[in-house]
């Protein structure tokens, strides 16, 4: 895949589903090694790797590390770099959250948002030790985010971790793209590419309405989209975006 990206000018990065490790229930690594789950408040376990546990955060980025060191990318893209929600049923109260669900502390809030941003710190200086870049997908509602899903993606820009954001702004109203489009703009100074949702769990996009909503984005100020999901887009929406972006598919991702 490497090869055949470069024959073709473009670039590869690997992207990584960090801490969601089965969603409802415990899957992959949380079947082996439950210590590491997130806790529901009645106790159960659910698949998510809790971000405050120290041997979570080491053995997400052992996977990162171990797939750097076997394949040549271009980049690392971040993905699920958060707690669940807080009014999922998998929001997690296990003890080294405080052992419960407090979103009106500020202690509970910065202390998960520091643990989350440890975290992308980490594997920065991994990307940096092997000279490729980091990005993340992220919620779009700044600062609320920080406050459900410990995820500050402003600071992360601010302190030069990412080396370009995603927004995943995924709507079918294109007036909310283009003023959350303007909002990320002004948050940070970082490369921005707005996430439109072609086929997401909140949006639907017809070729045309796509198109509409890169252009309204680009209009805002982000240097470029990145349409989710591949598996959705048709040839159609393809020529529509190409009418959108022209000669430049580096704002096309």
């Amino acid at each position: 895949m490497a090869e055949g990206c470069r024959e073709r000018g473009l670039k590869l990065h690997a992207w990584f589903c960090v801490f969601i490790e089965g969603g409802r229930e415990p899957g992959g690594v949380l079947k082996a090694r439950p210590e590491l789950a997130a806790l529901a408040e009645d106790g159960r376990h659910v698949g998510w790797a809790c971000p405050s546990k120290k041997e979570a955060r080491r053995y997400e980025l052992s996977v990162i590390r171990e797939f750097l060191e076997r394949y040549e990318v271009d980049g690392v893209h971040l993905d699920y770099i958060r707690y669940p929600e807080l009014h999922y049923y998998r929001a997690c109260a296990c003890p080294d959250c405080g052992g419960k669900l407090d979103p009106l502390n500020e202690e509970w809030v910065l202390r998960r948002a520091s643990n989350v941003t440890g975290f992308v710190e980490e594997v920065r200086d991994l990307t940096r030790e092997l000279d490729v870049e980091l990005s993340a997908a992220v919620f779009p509602n700044y600062p609320a985010c920080v406050v459900e899903v410990g995820q500050d993606w402003v600071s992360w820009c601010e302190e030069g971790f990412l080396d370009w954001v995603a927004p995943m702004t995924y709507t079918n109203i294109t007036l909310v793209a283009r003023r959350l489009a303007q909002e990320h703009r002004a948050l940070t100074k970082c490369r921005l590419y707005e996430g439109l949702g072609k086929k997401s769990s909140v949006s639907s996009l017809s070729p045309e309405k796509l198109a509409e909503q890169a252009g309204a984005v680009l209009e805002a100020g982000a240097d470029g989209v990145m349409v989710f999901s591949y598996s959705s887009l048709t040839q159609r929406d393809l020529e529509f975006l190409k009418q959108i972006v022209g000669g430049e598919p580096h704002k096309l991702c």
